[in-house]
């Protein structure tokens, strides 16, 4: 996939070259299975734990996509899905961006969300602390209610 060109390690930061369906460092010292095209950031007990929380939240067919974001999405190059899960967010403005790096825990959501066949959507599994997700997600929110009100 094209995209793996633009992820580096989230440990040290380098770059990565595909090497046998791995995204490998350049010193050798990390390497990250590309599992079904998705590029995999998670350690495979914590992707069987993000499976089985989502077993019963996800089906095989993605949710419809959900109209609300894409009135903020003009013009737009690049859009971050943060805890995508199948996409039904993000997918209402894949029309309205070039990129959308969509980012789960789960290896089971993001194979939902390459049911939708929409090439610029990028499923990356991936996580962090929570505390760090509450705090980007909070930023977020409040940089769209100033730029919004």
């Amino acid at each position: 996939m094209e995209y793996f060109k633009d992820l580096v390690c989230p440990y040290t930061k380098q770059a990565l070259e595909l090497r046998n369906n791995y995204l490998v460092t350049k010193d050798k010292t990390r390497k990250y299975p590309i599992i079904s095209n998705i590029p995999c950031f998670v350690e495979e007990k914590d992707i069987i734990i993000w499976n089985e929380y989502h077993e019963n939240i996800y089906s095989d067919v993605p949710n419809p996509p959900h109209p609300y974001y894409k009135k903020f999405a003009e013009d737009w190059e690049i859009m971050l899905d943060l805890g995508c899960g199948d996409g039904a967010m993000s997918a209402g403005c894949s029309y309205k961006v070039k990129h959308i790096y969509c980012v789960d825990p789960s290896l089971r959501a993001l194979k939902t969300l390459q049911k939708r066949g929409i090439q610029i959507m990028y499923p990356i599994v991936a996580k962090g602390e929570i505390y760090l997700l509450v705090t980007i997600f909070l930023t977020v929110y409040l940089i769209f209610l100033l730029l919004n009100i």
